[in-house]
């Protein structure tokens, strides 16, 4: 049987048929973490999804971090500087509320209980705070009497007087004799009674004998922590005042002695230039002796002539006393030359008569003159 084949062209869609019946629900499907591989720092992270049928297990491989010393110390001291602020905001404080005190040692000695402070004032005012308010009050301490020390604290009213009851009064742990310094303290809370609290160190047993400590770092704050001193505010604006005032002083005295230069250069500027610059116009010139100067004696005791120099003798050797007597023309008038040595222990004095030209010689030694003798110095 011979076949045909036929094109028709165009295949016609017949007519959609009935929708068909909803299968049954599969499984849910389950997934697991297999193996986790630890990899190096410088590899790449791994994962391998691996089963089927709705049962399915991720493998992976993590690469290892590195180790920063430096960050960790840095986190470290961040979290304690932030574990310190957080309890000083918790707790207030840290600000010294007393002023004169000193991070240095202070010597302090007294009798009986003592009640001794480096500050300014034993009292600080607290009316501007609240009930219920804490105050922390401590200090390094060194010992040196013989009896325990401790810092005391004592609630007192508007007046300034201790008010009683155990909670207006605070101790500090004591500090034996002759021990290592060590850092002690105490606090106390106030209440609606309080306007001051009076911070002192005490003596046990308030006997009559010398007792003598050393403190320094003494700090009154709010707060029940003790915190490292500070000097108070006011203390810090003083320094600043002072140092301001001491440098404004030195300015000062820079700028009078520049002032003073200045004027003594033009002083010495003009003194130079003048064309008069003698000797005998410069005051206040030492005086030069004149080697030939000679003080002229009338008459008078020779015994009274005992400073060096040159005395002219106008008249007759007679009308002086205590001159040479024996050989010599008395009509004739003279020149005494003196000389003192040793302090004036020793004089000599020298006569030379003008007519004759006799010389004569004597010396005083110890204040005891000694006779005139002749000199010849020609035959």
């Amino acid at each position: 049987m011979a076949t045909q084949d036929i094109d028709l062209g165009v295949v016609a869609r017949g007519p959609q048929g009935p929708k068909g019946e909803q299968g049954n629900v599969g499984p849910a499907p389950t997934l697991k973490i297999g193996t986790v591989t630890k990899l190096g720092p410088d590899q790449a992270p791994t994962a391998n999804l691996s089963g089927g049928n709705g049962a399915y297990t991720l493998n992976m491989g993590i690469p290892q971090g590195e180790t920063n010393a430096t960050a960790t110390n840095a986190l470290n001291v961040a979290n304690s500087v932030d574990s310190k602020v957080t309890a000083i905001q918790a707790n207030g404080g840290g600000r010294n509320l007393l002023t004169g005190t000193s991070g240095n040692w202070i010597t302090k000695t007294a009798t009986s209980w003592m009640n001794v402070t480096t500050a300014n004032s034993n009292k600080t005012s607290v009316a501007d705070y609240r009930t219920g308010d804490k105050f922390t009050y401590s200090a390094m301490v060194l010992n040196k009497s013989n009896v325990n020390v401790r810092l005391e604290l004592y609630c007192c009213d508007n007046n300034g007087n201790r008010l009683n009851g155990d909670s207006h009064h605070a101790l500090s742990d004591y500090v034996a004799p002759n021990t290592t310094a060590k850092r002690i303290s105490c606090t106390i809370t106030i209440d609606s009674n309080t306007w001051y609290v009076e911070h002192t160190l005490i003596a046990d047993g308030g006997t009559s004998t010398s007792k003598t400590v050393k403190i320094k770092g003494e700090m009154f704050e709010t707060g029940t922590i003790a915190h490292d001193w500070s000097p108070a505010l006011e203390d810090i604006q003083y320094e600043i005042d002072a140092n301001k005032t001491a440098t404004a002083n030195a300015q000062n005295t820079a700028n009078s002695a520049l002032s003073k230069a200045n004027s003594n250069a033009t002083a010495l500027n003009s003194k130079a230039n003048k064309s008069d610059l003698t000797w005998a116009n410069i005051s206040g010139k030492p005086s030069i002796p004149d080697d030939d100067a000679t003080t002229t004696v009338s008459s008078g005791d020779l015994n009274n002539y005992t400073t060096t120099g040159k005395y002219y003798m106008p008249n007759a050797l007679s009308n002086y006393t205590n001159h040479p007597t024996t050989g010599t023309d008395m009509g004739d008038w003279f020149i005494m030359k003196v000389d003192a040595y040793h302090g004036g222990d020793m004089i000599v004095q020298t006569i030379y008569q003008i007519n004759s030209g006799d010389v004569w010689v004597r010396q005083r030694w110890s204040n005891s003159w000694k006779s005139w003798r002749q000199i010849n110095f020609w035959s």
